[in-house]
């Protein structure tokens, strides 16, 4: 009998070790005390929107500040509209941290850089620059 609880209750602080480690090990991503989020946060805490928001806690985790931009994002009609153009720049850069999602994020690079980049690949723009240079010595 004795061996078996031992068997169990080695079983269990194995199982509890494996849970622990894999919140022990999990990082936290902190937000840069000079994003210009915490500017944002302090103007909605001003504002009363976000009131237990403490501008002297800082750096915050991504997670903590998603929590605050959801909280703005329930109280959308009470902010201005420059304030709704800034809200919607970071929802696009905490969008993962929000929704779990990346529908709103989007390329630097765009089609068109895509397309330019793909010409010199297969060097059409190389061989035209070739061609003018040629020219411009002839004359």
């Amino acid at each position: 009998m004795k061996k078996r609880f031992f068997y169990c209750f080695t079983f269990f602080l194995f199982c509890y070790s494996l849970l622990i480690s894999h919140y022990s090990l999990s990082q936290v991503e902190l937000v840069d005390s000079d994003n210009p989020v915490y500017g944002f946060l302090k103007r909605m805490q001003l504002d009363g929107i976000i009131p237990e928001y403490n501008s002297s806690e800082m750096p915050l985790s991504r997670y903590e500040v998603a929590g605050f931009l959801k909280i703005i994002k329930n109280n959308f009609n009470k902010i201005t509209f420059v304030d709704r153009k800034f809200f919607e720049d970071y929802e696009a850069e905490f969008e993962y941290d929000m929704y779990q999602t990346t529908n709103k994020s989007y390329s630097v690079i765009t089609k068109k850089v895509l397309k330019i980049f793909s010409a010199i690949k297969n060097k059409k723009i190389l061989s035209d620059i070739r061609i003018l240079h040629s020219h411009s010595f002839r004359d």
